[in-house]
C-alpha cells in the first residue's frame, strides 16, 4: 500500500507530488531501520539480562538456580585405568599395562541450599552447592558399581606423600609397611563404588591407630549432604543494582562469582594472581560474549580460574552457538608461560592440585590430551580415537550466555615415583605419571526448552535484525522511485516550457493567410 500510494497521488496531482512523498517515506524507512539495527541490540541485551537477573526469590531464573538440574539431566560419565600387569611393575619395574574401562554412567543432581541461600546489598547472592551421584545402569551397558579393579592405593601413596620433606618419616613409614599385617604395595584391588565415593583404606587404619594420621579414608567423589555441610558459602552477582551508597556491580558481571566458600580470594597459590576468583562457576557465560572474548569460568576441581577461547561457530538443533575450549596457554609449562609459575606447572598438559593437599594428583586432559609425553610411561588401550572424544567444550548462545550443550572432560593423575615402592623390592619403579580415571560431566539442553528458547528469545532477535535490514532496504527502494519521480518530472516541465500551443481560431486564421498568399 505504501509502494501504491505514491503513485496514486502522482497520478492525481503530478510527479512532483510523488517523489516528495517517496523521499519522505525513503528518509522515514532508512532512519527508521537503521536505528533498529543499530540500537535495537543492544536494548534487547539490557532486556536480556533483566530477565535473567536473579534478585529475589520470584524471579524467573530463580528455580533454576536453586536445581540447575531440574531441567535438563547433567551425566557424569566415568572412565578408569584398570592395571592388567601389577605384578610384573612390582616385581621388575615393567611399564603398566592399562585397559580403560566405561563410560559408568550417572545422574548427577545439582542444587542449591535454599536454607543457605541470602541476597546481599552489593548485588549479590550467597549460597550453599551440593553434588549427588545416581548410578545409571541402562546407560552403562553391562558395567556394574561392583566391578572390581586394579589401580594406584591412594591411601598408600598419600602416607609417603605426606612425609615427603623429611627423609626420618619415609623410612619410619618403610619399616611400618614392611610389618603391616595388610602387606600395603603401590596397587590395590577396588570397586568401582569404592574407588569414587571412598573405602577405609586399611594401611591409613594401622597408621591412624598409631597416630601418624587423623583420617583412614580415601574419597574421590563426595556424596553431599547439607546437614553436615561445614564450608562457607560462596557468591555470585546477581544482575540486579547494589544498594544506595554502595559501588556499582561492574559491567555485565552477572553470574560472575565474587567468593568461593567464603574466600574472596584462594590461599592455594603462589602469586595474587592465582589466588583470584574470576568467571562464572561454568554453568553459564555472560550475555553478549562473542568470538572475540575469552571469558573466565571458575573450576573448583582445580581450585582455579582458567580462561576460556572461541574455536568455532556450531549450532544445536538450528540454534547458532558459539564452542569455547580451554585455552592452550593456560595449559603450559611455567617455562613457556610465566603466568602458570604460580600454579607449580612444570609440565605442559598437567595441572597440579594446591600443594598443601594430602596426595599427589595432578590433572590433565583425557589421555594426556596436549600434555608433554616425556614422562608418561604406560601403555594404555584402547588408543585415543578422536580429539573431539577428549576436549573439554561449553556451546554456547551469544546473546544470553545459555550453554546448550556441554562436555567437561578432566583427567586424575599420580605421579608415580622410584622410591615409592615396598622396602623389600630391591626394583626401583619407574617413574611415570599414572592415570587413575577420566571424567565427562555432560548436558544437552531438551528440546521443549531449545522450543521456547526460540520462540521467547530467538523470534523476537531475528525480527529485530532482519526487519531493520528489510526497513533499510525499503527505504532504498523507496529513494530510486523518488528520483525516478522526480527526473520525470523535471523533463516534463522542460517539455511544458519549450513547446508552443495555438487555439483553433490561431491555427485557422494561420490556415487562412496562407491560403491568400498562395492566391
Amino acid at each position: 500500500l505504501l509502494c501504491l500510494f505514491p503513485l496514486f497521488v502522482a497520478h492525481m496531482r503530478g510527479s512532483l507530488c510523488c517523489a516528495i512523498i517517496a523521499g519522505f517515506f525513503a528518509l522515514l524507512f532508512g532512519i527508521g531501520g537503521g536505528c533498529a539495527y543499530v540500537y535495537l541490540p543492544g536494548y534487547v541485551h539490557d532486556m536480556v539480562v533483566e530477565a535473567l537477573a536473579m534478585e529475589t526469590p520470584t524471579s524467573s531464573s530463580f528455580d533454576t538456580f536453586v536445581n540447575s538440574s531440574s531441567k535438563t539431566s547433567i551425566y557424569q560419565s566415568f572412565y578408569v585405568f584398570h592395571c592388567t600387569n601389577a605384578d610384573d611393575v612390582l616385581a621388575s619395574g615393567a611399564a603398566p599395562i592399562l585397559v580403560e574401562k566405561g563410560p559408568y554412567n550417572y545422574l548427577t543432581t545439582q542444587w542449591r541450599n535454599t536454607d543457605n541461600i541470602s541476597w546481599r546489598a552489593n548485588a549479590t547472592v550467597e549460597y550453599t552447592y551440593h553434588e549427588t551421584y545416581t548410578f545409571e545402569p541402562g546407560l552403562s551397558g553391562d558395567l556394574s558399581e561392583d566391578d572390581v579393579i586394579t589401580t594406584l592405593d591412594l591411601g598408600y601413596i598419600g602416607a609417603l606423600y605426606r612425609a615427603r620433606t623429611s627423609q626420618l618419616e619415609i623410612d619410619a613409614l618403610k619399616v611400618l609397611i614392611d610389618v603391616s599385617p595388610s602387606k600395603p604395595t603401590l596397587f590395590i584391588n577396588l570397586t568401582i563404588k569404592e574407588l569414587f565415593f571412598g573405602y577405609n583404606n586399611t594401611f591409613l587404619q594401622e597408621l591412624k591407630a598409631l597416630g601418624m594420621v587423623n583420617d583412614a579414608s580415601v574419597v574421590l567423589f563426595e556424596q553431599d549432604d547439607p546437614s553436615t555441610w561445614a564450608d562457607g558459602p560462596s557468591a555470585i552477582y546477581t544482575g540486579g543494582q547494589a544498594g544506595s551508597g554502595l559501588p556499582a556491580p561492574p559491567s555485565n558481571s552477572i553470574n560472575q562469582m565474587t567468593k568461593w566458600r567464603n574466600m574472596a580470594a584462594l590461599p592455594y597459590w603462589n602469586t595474587s594472581y592465582g589466588n583470584m576468583i574470576n568467571g562464572t562457576d561454568g554453568t553459564s557465560l555472560p550475555p553478549g560474549v562473542s568470538c572475540s572474548d575469552q571469558p573466565h569460568v571458575f573450576v573448583d576441581t582445580l581450585y582455579r580460574s582458567v580462561r576460556l577461547l572461541c574455536q568455532e561457530s556450531t549450532s544445536y538443533e538450528d540454534v547458532d552457538l558459539l564452542r569455547f575450549v580451554l585455552h592452550p596457554d593456560d595449559t603450559l609449562a611455567a617455562s613457556i608461560n610465566p603466568n602458570n609459575a604460580a600454579f607449580f606447572m612444570e609440565e605442559t598438559g598437567f595441572l597440579p592440585t594446591p600443594p598443601a593437599g594430602n596426595a599427589p594428583l595432578v590433572f590433565s586432559k583425557p589421555h594426556y590430551l596436549d600434555a608433554n609425553l616425556s614422562n608418561v610411561r604406560v601403555n594404555i588401550t584402547p588408543a585415543p580415537i578422536t580429539r573431539e572424544l577428549y576436549e573439554t567444550y561449553l556451546d554456547a548462545e551469544p546473546h544470553t550466555g545459555v550453554l546448550f550443550r556441554v562436555h567437561k572432560r578432566i583427567q586424575l593423575n599420580v605421579f608415580v615415583q622410584s622410591w615409592y615402592n615396598t622396602p623389600s623390592s630391591v626394583v626401583a619403579l619407574m617413574p611415570t605419571w599414572y592415570p587413575i580415571l577420566w571424567a565427562d560431566e555432560n548436558t544437552a539442553l531438551p528440546s521443549n526448552l531449545v522450543d521456547t528458547f526460540k520462540r521467547d528469545v530467538m523470534l523476537p532477535l531475528l525480527l529485530i535484525k532482519y526487519g531493520g535490514i528489510a526497513a533499510m532496504a525499503f527505504g532504498g527502494v523507496l529513494v530510486v522511485l523518488a528520483l525516478v519521480c522526480f527526473v520525470c518530472c523535471r523533463r516534463a516541465s522542460k517539455s511544458e516550457t519549450h513547446h508552443v500551443f495555438h487555439t483553433p481560431s490561431e491555427i485557422y486564421a494561420e490556415r487562412l493567410n496562407l491560403l491568400q498568399e498562395a492566391e
